[in-house]
């Protein structure tokens, strides 16, 4: 039985994926020591989704048409996901492992992850609470992800009482951050909300240190994992909290099981356990629970069993001794230095 894991290698998200290797790498390990799926044993075929949406279809068609892969696990960013989903045409399940903005209702494709929405509520919440938050500025790369977050943070700032005081979409690979740090300066917020991908959030957020805007500003950040913390850097890294379902910090049976199994497997200085891994190796769990289920592995009957659109709480039911599990907490964390302190949990 093949699955693809179909990540993003270069662009702002490539800096997962060395940790979307190794979870999904783990979850292979696992299932094949176990006995494998229906007797039989799971290989991984891993490929570069790329950025643009042209790369995207090549690296699906590929891992359809030559690879002969029965299920796709996808970690990349929305922007591709749509060109992902029509050129896989339904030929087989297409597992969509990120936080994403929501909305994902189509035949033959299930998202696993948190949405937006779950992560804005209670982090502004308990910035309008414990931080005493009213003023936010949104500031988000612009595509699909970022605008529908910004939408959904208004909806959420104005119900709390709060005010939303300016907004910005900052384009890929912005060299001289200089224009919105002056925005931000001039608006006086208490809270910038950030929807970065990757790379992006890392440079921001050093330039926003470096500005001396850390000290009097809060930052509340979405899809920031380890990794983009790392890349940020301890030095940039005051008054900033981020909301997510995963954090290796995260305190349970499972989740000691699975970094202990992880570091015993790839070593001292393996890639950062983050959310982006836990998802792959969620996302590959998925797709051997379904075959075990249906009592199938061919493409043709995984997908049937996605012909409808499939609720996330049904496939993630059955994550029972995963490290995040099959409910979706959200834990809301600041960073202290490199490392995340947790300081909430819905």
């Amino acid at each position: 039985m093949k699955v693809g894991l179909l990540i993003s290698r270069s662009g702002p998200a490539g800096l997962w994926g060395p940790s979307c290797d190794t979870g999904a790498m783990l979850a292979v390990a696992e299932i094949n020591a176990a006995g494998g799926v229906l007797g039989r044993q799971v290989e991984l075929v891993i490929a570069d989704a790329g950025w643009s949406e042209t790369e995207a279809i090549m690296a699906a068609g590929t891992l359809v048409d030559i690879d002969g892969v029965h299920a796709v696990v996808g970690m990349h960013p929305s922007n591709v996901r749509d060109a992902i989903r029509r050129r896989l045409a339904g030929s087989v399940p297409y597992v969509y492992t990120p936080q994403y903005e929501g909305g994902e209702r189509n035949p033959y494709t299930v998202a696993t992850g948190g949405t937006d929405d779950e992560m804005l509520g209670p982090g502004i919440a308990w910035l309008s609470e414990k931080r005493k938050a009213r003023r936010f500025f949104l500031v988000g790369n612009d595509y699909v992800w970022p605008r529908r977050a910004h939408q959904c943070a208004r909806e959420i700032v104005h119900a709390a009482g709060g005010k939303i005081v300016g907004e910005a979409f900052p384009s890929f690979g912005l060299g001289n951050h200089r224009e919105i740090l002056d925005q931000i300066r001039k608006a006086r917020p208490d809270v910038v909300v950030m929807a970065l991908l990757g790379s992006e959030a890392a440079s921001f957020n050093r330039a926003f240190s470096k500005a001396g805007l850390a000290a009097g500003i809060l930052r509340f950040g979405l899809a920031i994992d380890e990794s983009v913390l790392y890349a940020i850097g301890a030095e940039h890294s005051e008054n900033l909290y981020v909301a997510l379902n995963y954090f290796s910090g995260v305190q349970s049976a499972a989740n000691d099981r699975f970094l202990e199994t992880y570091h015993d497997c790839f070593g001292e200085y393996a890639p950062p356990v983050n959310q982006a891994c836990q998802s792959c190796y969620d996302g590959v769990n998925v797709v051997a629970n379904l075959a075990r289920s249906i009592g199938r592995w061919d493409a043709a009957s995984l997908a049937r069993s996605f012909r409808r659109p499939v609720a996330r709480s049904a496939v993630r039911s059955t994550l029972l001794k995963t490290p995040m599990g099959p409910t979706l907490k959200v834990h809301l964390a600041a960073a202290e230095g490199i490392e995340f302190k947790i300081v909430a949990s819905h």
